[in-house]
């Protein structure tokens, strides 16, 4: 039986261009805030999956995800955003900050959380101010001298 090389290429050519055009197609873009440029470290997730990825020094990424994707947006301090890819390839994003304030929170033995009523022995307090003023490179030796332990 005689074979066309010819008719081998195209074949082997129609099964690349196949595998070519099956994958998902690539997102890139911007995290940005209000107040800087670009974030860095943002996390970006295509919804659904555990497909994602991080913003550079200068927040921009690049990941897979199909037009009917949507991408999730997270940075500490940030409202989480969730955004619809659809025929963009280009998705920039503004975050926007997350102000929460916490309350006072004991460790006890073994990481148990208690507030500081509930508690029937003495707790030590040490503020902000008391820690920054000593201005050590390392937060534990902030601490040397003002906490019991």
């Amino acid at each position: 039986m005689k074979k066309n090389p010819t008719l081998i290429l195209f074949t082997l050519l129609l099964l690349c261009q196949g595998l070519v055009f099956g994958q998902a197609p690539s997102v890139t873009g911007k995290v940005t805030d209000q107040a800087s440029g670009g974030l860095p470290g943002v996390n970006i997730l295509v919804s659904g999956t555990n497909r994602g990825t991080t913003t550079d020094a200068n927040g921009n990424y690049t990941i897979t995800a199909t037009p009917d994707a949507s991408l999730v947006f997270s940075y500490i301090g940030y409202q989480s955003q969730t955004v619809a890819v659809g025929a963009r390839s280009v998705v920039d994003v503004q975050l926007a900050e997350e102000s929460k304030n916490l309350t006072e929170v004991i460790v006890t033995a073994l990481g148990i959380k208690r507030e500081a009523k509930t508690l029937g022995y003495a707790t030590a307090t040490v503020d902000a101010e008391q820690i920054s003023t000593n201005r050590t490179t390392n937060f534990m030796s902030g601490l040397q001298g003002k906490m019991a332990g």
